[in-house]
């Protein structure tokens, strides 16, 4: 494919805001570092449980990445005492062909927030963010579904860049490497810095191979399941540009068909606005499309009546054309 489709786990994944206190000319004790490889699997990391095996202790990074294509690294930070001010900086990748900069890798930190699990709410590293003190989260286990304690510090908007944070005990950080479709093939590398202002500054290094050859366009479609009814036009339009720099072409139309006041006609309005936000963003609006929550045209025909079943019937071949 084009370009590498992985989640905003998204992602969309937020740490949790501890109540600051100074050290200030008090030195943390020393802090190891984990590389999470694969950074895309199917074990969790939790800040109350031991970490699992795919967090090994190393200091090299190795990725590799076509001209155009994404492709996401993480490691976590773990201390015994707190670390003030983290912040982890990449600097540019040099190689023989060339030099990709800094501004090609993508750093975040993976802040946990409360998710249902098995009827259940429980923390889970799952938001992508720059800014660690966006997101509140309260420390319970024993909350009834949907109920766990969760807010906004500020208007949620994240910030450009990463912010500095303090790491009480444990830190996810994701990296996300956006290869320039000018980039020369070959190897390239950079240190990555992590430093705090009460700890030694400790460096990874990140290494990349860009391959000759370019990828082809993908031979099928990428798709989601998106509950775009709960966000408003602006929220979907950038959600569908990140969709589609992700190859994500063609996610589920939520709000789409409707029925018209009369409850006989079908209302288009919301299908249309839809058709225009992707438009805008860069997604294709021909070929297939995928509905979702759709009452007027849902596809369910068992126990329908002869008459029901042709008016649905009619009602597809109406919103196809």
């Amino acid at each position: 494919m084009k370009r590498s489709l992985f989640c905003f786990c998204a992602v969309t994944l937020i740490s949790i805001v501890s109540e600051p206190y100074s050290l200030a000319g008090k030195e943390a004790a020393g802090y190891q570092i984990y590389i999470v490889d694969p950074p895309i699997n199917n074990q969790v990391i939790q800040e109350h449980r031991d970490l699992p095996a795919i967090c090994r202790p190393a200091t090299v990074i190795s990725l590799m990445a076509c001209r155009g294509e994404y492709q996401p690294a993480s490691f976590v930070v773990e201390t015994d005492s707190q670390l003030n001010e983290v912040l982890v900086t990449v600097a540019d990748l040099a190689g023989d062909e060339g030099t990709i900069p800094s501004s090609a890798v993508d750093v975040r930190v993976v802040q946990p927030c409360w998710l249902r699990i098995t009827d259940h709410p429980g923390r889970m590293n799952w938001v992508l963010l720059h800014d660690p003190a966006l997101l509140k989260i309260v420390h319970e286990e024993n909350k009834t579904p949907f109920s766990a304690d969760m807010s906004f510090t500020r208007r949620p908007v994240d910030t450009e860049f990463l912010q500095a944070a303090h790491v009480a005990k444990r830190q996810q950080f994701w990296l996300t490497v956006h290869v320039p479709d000018d980039a020369s093939a070959g190897n390239y590398s950079a240190p990555v810095s992590i430093t705090s202002a009460n700890a030694t500054t400790q460096r990874l290094t990140l290494e990349l191979k860009v391959p000759s050859f370019d990828l082809r366009e993908p031979n099928f479609q990428y798709s989601m399941f998106y509950a775009s009814e709960y966000h408003n036009d602006n929220m979907r339009f950038n959600e569908y540009q990140n969709m589609a720099a992700h190859g994500c072409m063609n996610p589920n139309f939520y709000r789409s068909v409707m029925l018209a006041a009369d409850k006989k006609t079908l209302d288009f309005t919301a299908l249309g606005q839809e058709l225009d936000l992707r438009e805008r963003a860069g997604m294709a609006t021909g070929g297939p499309l995928y509905f979702v929550s759709s009452g007027p045209i849902n596809a369910g025909t068992t126990g329908l009546s002869n008459s029901e079943l042709e008016q649905l019937t009619d009602r597809v071949k109406e919103t196809v054309a």
